[in-house]
């Protein structure tokens, strides 16, 4: 079988200097098995969290403004993601971003080997319309080849965010709600779409705002690969949901004349730790 990429769809970083491969290990019977569904899992878990944390990490402002900047994200890939429970006596078979090293089972079944993916980063251009109404909005677009025969590269989506404490809360006390969605398209191998439902809790004081959040999010991704040219001529395509759709934790944002950083830590699993920034024009 030729190269699999198929995990390039958790780090469409804006250089794309990482690459995690599989080779002929994988093959058509494990791939559709279940087994392999275990082994591709945390591709659609990965990139969600990935995808939907800071996606609201300011607090809006007086009057209409537009900023531009990227939304950066870097995820540990923590052990829970690396491995899975292949049987009873087995428990720590690697995932497509677990260890490299292939396990055998005692059937003499052979579990292929991961990519040993330690860090992720993510990072997508981003524009930040706001505040009309106590309403923010943001938009987001990423076009880049990719290596290997897969095409292009195609990552959208945008959200819309609403401020109801301004109804009957102090000023400094914010509660948002918010709605995203975003739909990624690796050529013919990857297609996923997002959608996140979200809200925030917090103080502004100054330059400086905290807040604690709760979201729900719904991930659908198909990965398809052609085993064309093998033992077996087949067309692989596998659908997986995110198996942990609830989101929660917490923030802050400091705010300057023109720069926006902000940081955001989600404390459920799988964890993620972002970190970002715009610039206002």
């Amino acid at each position: 079988m030729r190269t699999l990429y198929i995990l390039l769809m958790v780090c469409c970083c804006l250089a794309l200097k990482a690459q995690f491969t599989i080779g002929d290990q994988v093959s058509y019977e494990f791939a559709t098995s279940d087994l392999g569904k275990k082994y591709f899992e945390p591709i659609s878990q990965v990139y969600s969290s990935l995808l939907h944390s800071g996606v609201f990490p300011r607090y809006s402002e007086e009057g209409f403004h537009i900023k531009i900047g990227a939304h950066v994200t870097r995820y540990p890939v923590y052990s829970g993601l690396r491995t899975y429970a292949a049987s009873d006596e087995i428990t720590d078979a690697p995932t497509l971003i677990g260890p490299e090293e292939p396990i055998s089972m005692d059937n003499g079944v052979s579990l292929p080997g991961g990519s040993d993916v330690d860090n992720i980063t993510l990072g997508i251009p981003e524009l930040y319309i706001g505040t009309l109404l106590g309403t923010d909005f943001y938009g987001r677009y990423l076009q880049l080849p990719v290596e290997g025969n897969l095409g292009r590269l195609e990552l959208y989506g945008g959200g819309i965010r609403h401020d109801f404490g301004r109804y009957f809360l102090p000023e400094y006390v914010k509660w948002y709600l918010s709605y995203s969605y975003h739909q990624l398209h690796v050529g013919e191998s990857v297609n996923a779409v997002n959608q996140y439902g979200l809200t925030q809790l917090g103080v502004k004081l100054n330059r400086i705002g905290f807040y604690g959040l709760f979201g729900y999010e719904y991930n659908r991704s198909e990965l398809t690969y052609d085993f064309s040219g093998g033992p077996n001529d087949h067309t692989w395509t596998v659908n997986i949901d995110d198996e942990i759709p609830i989101r929660y934790g917490g923030g802050f944002n400091l705010t300057f004349k023109h720069v926006d950083l902000y940081g955001e830590y989600n404390v459920n699993e799988p964890i993620v730790l972002l970190l970002g920034f715009s610039v206002g024009i």
